[in-house]
């Protein structure tokens, strides 16, 4: 039975969040494969698969492949003597991807302060080149680095989360008691 027909079975709903998921693992497949010659590829291949998150769901592959690729970022930079607190301060402030989707979100129920809209904007913009998407890239006004930064820092912090660190402390300390029992 194929996967479309499977879909029809179930709930229009439930079947859009099942398609999303198995279209978020070929994502998230393809980001992996992509690393296997990065020296942490231990720590994406097992951080990266069982971690989803909830702050995209139903959003397009492009999105998610550039939140999947900036997570795989953060894990190339985890050592495996790392303390939780340090992990945290890598993984848990939200990627671009979960800030724009959160942002975009909470439009749909108040409006966005003019400033905080733009940066939203600029880190869309930044999403679109990377995903080589030229045609979707906004015309903005252009705002001083600074400024953008800040902005950016501010709303990635309120969109903690916890449980992306939890996922890659548990991957690394069984990483780590891996390699204490090969020597």
């Amino acid at each position: 039975m194929e996967l479309s027909e499977l879909s029809e079975l179930f709930d229009k709903r439930l079947s859009n969040a099942i398609w999303n998921t198995f279209r978020q693992i070929e994502v998230t497949e393809g980001v992996i494969a992509q690393r296997k010659d990065d020296p942490n590829f231990e720590i994406i291949n097992f951080s990266l698969m069982p971690y989803h998150s909830s702050f995209l769901s139903g959003v397009p592959d492009w999105l998610y492949r550039d939140h999947a690729e900036e997570i795989a970022d953060r894990l190339s930079k985890i050592d495996l003597d790392m303390k939780k607190k340090e992990i945290e301060e890598i993984m848990a402030i939200a990627t671009d991807a979960e800030l724009v989707n959160v942002a975009s979100q909470a439009s749909l129920v108040n409006p966005i302060r003019y400033e905080y809209g733009v940066a939203v904007l600029e880190v869309f913009n930044r999403i679109c080149k990377r995903q080589g998407l030229k045609n979707r890239i906004i015309d903005v006004p252009r705002m001083n680095e600074k400024e953008l930064s800040d902005l950016e820092n501010e709303m990635k912090s309120m969109i903690k989360n916890k449980d992306r660190v939890d996922e890659v402390w548990k991957v690394v300390k069984e990483l780590r008691k891996k390699k204490e029992e090969k020597q």
